[in-house]
């Protein structure tokens, strides 16, 4: 396991239903940034400066889920202190990138490696089991450009993770 950036793609998809999906990829930084494909075939990177948030400004704050405890005091506790869009106008190369399907989107799942099971992790930490049902695709890039998007197969997926230069 490791970590992911966020990928928005506006440009046409193969599967029309997945449009409005945030995968995710393994091609780029894995630094949790958050990326989009534009409608004119550019790759976008979001740059962001995080800082921390007050407790008492914090989504469950003062809730008895707070009380609690748990991963719930973990939900919010950085928040956005400016941003600026980059356009990567010299990237080269592919990104490979995926999303679960059945699960809603930008779902956070539990994995239990000892059992082989997967649920969606739920706010109020609860989980739900699923098995899941994933999507992969591959976008080649050329000096910045857009080429062209396809679906892949879970399989080609593990030999492609190799990324792209700028």
């Amino acid at each position: 396991m490791g970590m992911f950036d966020n990928l928005k793609v506006e440009a046409p998809l193969p599967d029309p239903e997945y449009q409005e999906r945030t995968f995710q990829t393994k091609s780029l930084e894995c630094s949790l940034s958050d990326y989009t494909i534009t409608g004119e075939g550019r790759l976008v990177l979001r740059e962001v400066e995080w800082e921390a948030t007050p407790e008492e400004e914090m989504p469950y704050y003062g809730t008895p889920e707070w009380e609690r405890g748990g991963i719930v005091r973990l939900f919010g506790m950085l928040r956005e202190k400016s941003a600026r869009d980059v356009i990567l106008d010299d990237f080269h190369g592919d990104i490979i990138f995926y999303d679960t399907v059945n699960a809603p989107n930008g779902a956070v799942f539990a994995i239990n490696f000892q059992e082989g099971t997967t649920a969606v992790l739920e706010a109020d930490g609860t989980t739900t089991p699923i098995n899941r049902v994933m999507v992969y695709y591959k976008a080649r890039f050329t000096d910045g450009r857009l080429q062209w998007i396809r679906r892949i197969t879970e399989a080609e997926s593990y030999h492609e993770f190799s990324g792209g230069r700028w």
